[in-house]
């Protein structure tokens, strides 16, 4: 498993029923290899909160996770956490990365496994954990999902970096859709008082989480 670190970010608070006076509060952190915790709360008459169980979210099923940062909550009442820190470079798969991250898969671990958005959906016993490779591989900051539960804008924390957005072919399903990057034009005189600026979006690809995941899995060091 994935000791807690001392860098908590992100948290993602999850209603469950109708009072709100029920929750689950998934909380990310931001460590290599990283994890996400999961409270299961529940509101007394005064206010105060009890939590009633906890448990550390299970990534086994997707390789793990890294740097865990900010999170968002869809409209349809699940979590999103964020890779930040991932190597994007496979040739910069140093010691910092690599090492904790192989001894979790037991092997050598695919740098290509690790940038992604993560969807986290409460179950009876336990978290889903699906992560979104149609959404694109990079350092992820926060992602937000528009009300119409298919339009995503995320960006790539860093300096010279990328707005994105990610438009899913079916609403509440981000498993498929098409990514866009977007084109700024600055449209104010000083940049200060009077500054604006024009967003043109670029079509970079359609893609699946299926399709994108055999060819991630086709690089294992085992394939």
């Amino acid at each position: 498993g994935v000791d807690v670190c001392n860098d908590p970010d992100g948290n993602m608070f999850l209603p469950q029923n109708e009072a709100q006076t029920e929750a689950i509060l998934y909380t990310n952190w931001e460590c290599g290899p990283g994890g996400v915790s999961k409270l299961v709360m529940s509101q007394n008459d005064d206010g105060s909160w009890t939590v009633d169980s906890g448990e550390m979210v299970d990534f086994a099923s997707v390789n793990g996770v890294i740097y865990n940062c900010n999170a968002s909550v869809t409209p349809w009442n699940t979590g999103l956490t964020s890779e930040e820190d991932a190597p994007l470079d496979a040739a910069t798969w140093v010691e910092e990365y690599a090492e904790g991250l192989n001894a979790y898969v037991g092997g050598i671990a695919n740098p290509y496994d690790y940038g992604y958005i993560t969807e986290l959906i409460p179950t009876e016993t336990g978290t889903e954990v699906v992560k979104h490779y149609a959404m694109g591989r990079r350092e992820n900051e926060q992602s937000w999902v528009a009300p119409d539960s298919q339009t995503v804008y995320f960006g790539d924390d860093g300096t010279d970096k990328i707005f994105y957005k990610f438009i899913a072919t079916t609403p509440g399903d981000l498993s498929a859709g098409t990514l866009y990057a977007a084109k700024v034009t600055q449209t104010g005189t000083d940049g200060v008082s009077d500054f604006g600026f024009d967003l043109e979006w670029i079509e970079l690809g359609t893609g699946n989480n299926a399709d994108i995941e055999a060819a991630v899995r086709a690089l294992d060091a085992s394939a």
